[in-house]
């Protein structure tokens, strides 16, 4: 992503997004590249640090999350997860500004699948 992209995808201010791309980049998480589809911006791509430091971190959120909700009913994480989808779904919206999803994630609307998901971090 370019500082553009990210300025619309979180709505923050160009020099608030420079600030932290400088701070990324000053700490080996992010590299600049040029953009693949021959634009003119240049973009961040995450190195193998980041992408290591990022993975570790979500195992931490992954596993704090997991361990609450472990006594939960299947019905009761899935109404959970339900509403949690609506309301971003309706930040979303409000704002003007989707999140992009992936077609491969987790379907988060079905307890077992984020029991499966999360099954390794127990």
């Amino acid at each position: 992503m370019s500082i553009p992209d990210f300025v619309e995808a979180f709505g923050l201010a160009a020099s608030t997004l420079t600030r932290q791309t400088s701070a990324l980049l000053r700490n080996g998480l992010v590299e600049r590249t040029l953009d693949p589809a021959g634009g003119v911006a240049r973009k961040f791509r995450i190195t193998e640090g980041g992408l290591r430091l990022l993975t570790e971190q979500r195992e931490g959120i992954v596993t704090g999350l997991s361990t609450i909700v472990a006594d939960w009913t299947p019905e009761r994480l899935g109404r959970f997860i339900a509403d949690l989808r609506q309301f971003n779904t309706d930040i979303e919206r409000i704002t003007g500004r989707p999140w992009p999803r992936k077609a491969n994630d987790v379907d988060h609307t079905d307890p077992s699948a984020v029991r499966a998901a999360t099954a390794d971090h127990d």
